[in-house]
């Protein structure tokens, strides 16, 4: 035997009433779920614009500093041919007075020699 029970419209309405109420509450909690989702996606952009600014300016830093270097080989490389032309005329300055010297040994030679004859 089955009991019928007689259901009338205010007990449907009830029904349907806390249905609702428990739709909204899930939906309350959903909503403040996607709030604090949304604020950390906030967070998370704010963070990513701050490291593209950061990343813009180490890219100029890195392209000041890459002129920079280029520059500096340009003196080096300046200075290199310079160092070799001074060690080029300091050779030749150092060639030039041994051969002063040996003449001028030879030259005392000479005169010692003709000393003793």
């Amino acid at each position: 035997m089955s009991k019928v029970k007689n259901v009338t419209i205010d007990d449907l309405a009830g029904m349907v009433q806390r249905g609702f109420l428990s739709v909204e509450k899930r939906l309350d909690g959903v909503e403040g779920r996607l709030d604090g989702v949304e604020k950390r996606l906030e967070s998370i952009e704010g963070r990513l614009i701050s490291l593209e600014s950061r990343m813009d300016a180490l890219e100029g830093s890195v392209r000041e500093l890459g002129y920079r270097v280029e520059a500096l080989e340009e003196v080096n490389e300046e200075i290199v041919e310079r160092l070799g032309r001074i060690e080029q005329l300091v050779d030749e300055d150092y060639q030039m007075r041994i051969k002063r010297l040996e003449d001028s040994m030879a030259r005392v030679y000479e005169n010692l020699a003709l000393k003793k004859q």
